[in-house]
Formats: C-alpha cells, sequence, structure tokens
C-alpha cells in the first residue's frame, strides 16, 4: 500500500525511505518504557514485554480467523508488533 492511500489519521510506521524503520521501533519501545520509569535492560520487563507481545500476537491471529482482517494485514500487523521481542531481546546484556 503507498502512504497516499491511507486514511489521514493513520500514521506509517514502514516506509521504503526509511530503511531504519525496524531501529526506530526498538528504540521507541525503550523510549516509552523510559516514560514510565522502567527499561527493557531489566530482565523481568523485557520478559513482560515478550508476555505482552504474546497476547497482542494471539489477538490479531484471533482477528484474522474471525474474518476481521485478512492474512495480508495479520502478516504486516504481525511485523510491528514483533517489534517489541526484538526490543525485549535488543536491550538485553
Amino acid at each position: 500500500m503507498d502512504t497516499g492511500d491511507l486514511p489521514p489519521n493513520v500514521i506509517p510506521l514502514f516506509t521504503r525511505a526509511s530503511g531504519d524503520g525496524r531501529q526506530q521501533m526498538i528504540e521507541t519501545w525503550e523510549a516509552l518504557h523510559l516514560r514510565h520509569g522502567l527499561t527493557l535492560t531489566d530482565d523481568r520487563i523485557a520478559e513482560s514485554l515478550r508476555v505482552a507481545v504474546d497476547m497482542m500476537t494471539l489477538l490479531l491471529k484471533g482477528a484474522q480467523i474471525n474474518g476481521l482482517i485478512d492474512e495480508e494485514q495479520l502478516n504486516a500487523l504481525l511485523s510491528f508488533v514483533q517489534t517489541g521481542r526484538a526490543a525485549a531481546d535488543w536491550w538485553q546484556d
């Protein structure tokens, strides 16, 4: 999908022009945790994020099974959600 096709209230997370979108998302996960006084360098916080990603994955797969989203949408959404798992792993020693 071209970003020109998106509704005005949708912010594209990854675009062809920004090859570093995944890294930006990983950094955003940590920044959001820091805003709440937490850090993904803490093993328990990182594991909690992995659990949250697992839950979001189940919810998205359920949405696809129930016909709310198609397989292409599922895969696109999962690629965003999985940056949470990458972030949890990235900040560990």
